[in-house]
């Protein structure tokens, strides 16, 4: 890949720099790679070529195969990787500074009725009598 020097070093910088553990730092290293290589199809020969729109279009083709919190992550990688561009002078600019981060939906927990939560001590209750595995030794208690 054509901008390979340039990743390395940006993992290198977060290594070195952020304490990341491998596993980020692995997880960095492909959500930024998938959108380089995209951009190196898209003929971008130098990453001062990048425009918002063709991280735009990085993100639509994404976002097809991947959910939002993953396209959550994958943005701020890259969001990372053009501002440690920009401040490290491997740009001029940071195209992904207005780059938007999809929003995730604030899901609640289902909460039990109060029936249902009844339901289920009574059915404890009955296992417990009974020796079933909910059950709780007399020693085991103290």
């Amino acid at each position: 890949m054509r901008f390979d020097g340039q990743l390395r070093a940006f993992l290198a910088f977060l290594g070195a720099n952020r304490g990341l553990s491998a596993n980020t730092l692995k997880a960095y290293g492909a959500d930024v790679g998938e959108c380089l290589r995209l951009l190196e199809t898209l003929g971008v020969e130098d990453l001062n070529e990048v425009t918002l729109e063709d991280l735009r279009a990085w993100m639509a083709r994404e976002s097809r195969s991947h959910a939002r919190s993953s396209m959550a992550r994958k943005t701020v990688s890259v969001r990372r990787f053009f501002s440690w561009a920009r401040d490290h002078g491997v740009t001029a600019s940071d195209p992904a500074a207005m780059l938007m981060t999809p929003k995730i939906p604030d899901t609640l927990p289902a909460v039990l009725t109060e029936s249902q939560a009844e339901k289920l001590m009574d059915t404890a209750d009955d296992d417990a009598r009974a020796g079933g595995p909910g059950a709780v030794a007399d020693d085991d208690a103290g």
